[in-house]
């Protein structure tokens, strides 16, 4: 061993060193002021995603119920058809019966005939229009298999459309999943754009060191022992080129976020004007099918007239063939009215934001 040179002490050498190091260092100012708000943004954004697929939902469920309302129309449509054939071939046969003692021209016949084959046409047409109404409403629904669809409604009633027209619109605005998403996205941006201020400022660390090591530096004399030691340091940082960086995003977002909020007002005009609409076409619906109603009383009391007349002989085969014409037209017309008012309340609701289906 080499004499000692400072002052008669020595120190031993120790050639071997193992140490362990722990190191904790908590954001104390990115915590509250970066971190906690990139986390709200995150969940904000979530929600808004969520409420997208709520629209879209429905949005699907909206058409799947025009798509019922159609089938609906088309079974309308198909049973006045049959009606309107089993009129002709009455009317035929009656005609047939007159033509056979000579009291009406076979001529006469020959136009009922002819009247009789385009009712036919358009019981067949009706029948090919509620197969392909079906084949819809089945592919809207996700339906397999050729299965019967039976439908819950009728059409026996006029739905009496709603007539608060002010709690409509405000149903709207605060229902519609759309402005409740961009609303989101709003809140998302702001809490964006108060973690990227936070960039722009100094932060705070909080630094904790526990070392275990042999031998430990922090121990004089030096042992060959392990010996544990541990210190905190506050830091102090900031770095003037993520500060500019900071800034320009932030006017970036603060852009994004004027244009999303001018989107949201924008976006509940739009609803008001399509509640409005929706709700005079509601009304003139409920109007049209009751006018459409009362057409047809007087068509039914019309033919009944007609008809009467014509089995005693006091009216001629084309007065009845025309009181025809007009039953078969306000029947249709009260299916294709009537179809239209719930189709109405269906477009209706889905401006006011009300869910077809639960999510």
């Amino acid at each position: 061993m080499l004499p000692p040179s400072n002052g008669g002490f020595s120190f031993p050498v120790i050639l071997d060193n193992i140490a362990f190091r722990g190191t904790v260092t908590i954001p104390i100012t990115d915590i509250p002021l970066r971190l906690a708000r990139v986390y709200e943004a995150a969940g904000l954004t979530e929600q808004a995603r969520r409420l997208d697929e709520e629209a879209a939902r429905n949005t699907a469920a909206s058409e799947a119920r025009v798509a019922y309302y159609e089938l609906l129309r088309a079974r309308g449509q198909h049973a006045v058809a049959t009606q309107g054939v089993e009129t002709a071939e009455a009317h035929r046969q009656d005609l047939a019966r007159f033509v056979e003692v000579g009291t009406v021209a076979r001529v006469e016949l020959m136009r009922v005939e002819a009247l009789l084959a385009d009712a036919q046409r358009l019981e067949i047409a009706a029948r090919q229009g509620v197969a392909m109404a079906e084949a819809q409403l089945r592919q809207r629904l996700h339906l397999e298999g050729d299965a019967p669809i039976l439908l819950g409604e009728s059409l026996e009633e006029i739905p009496a459309p709603p007539t608060n027209l002010a709690e409509l619109i405000d149903r709207a605005w605060r229902s519609r999943p759309e402005i409740a998403s961009l609303e989101r996205q709003s809140g998302a941006l702001d809490a964006n754009l108060a973690a990227t201020r936070a960039g722009i400022w100094p932060s705070l660390a909080g630094v904790f060191n526990v070392d275990i090591a042999n031998p430990n530096q922090r121990f004089i004399p030096a042992t060959p022992d392990f010996n544990t030691t541990w210190d905190a340091t506050l830091q102090l940082s900031w770095s003037p080129n993520a500060a500019l960086v900071a800034g320009r995003t932030a006017s970036r977002l603060e852009s994004q976020r004027a244009v999303l909020r001018a989107s949201i007002q924008q976006l509940r005009e739009g609803f008001e004007m399509e509640v409005r609409s929706a709700y005079l076409g509601a009304q003139t619906a409920a109007a049209s099918a009751e006018a459409a109603r009362r057409q047809l009383l007087a068509a039914d009391e019309s033919y009944r007239v007609r008809r009467e007349r014509f089995a005693v002989g006091s009216a001629i085969s084309s007065d009845l063939t025309d009181a025809e014409t007009d039953l078969l037209r306000a029947r249709f017309a009260v299916v294709n009215a009537l179809v239209d008012a719930r189709e109405s309340l269906a477009r209706l609701r889905r401006a006011v934001g009300e869910r077809e289906v639960e999510n």
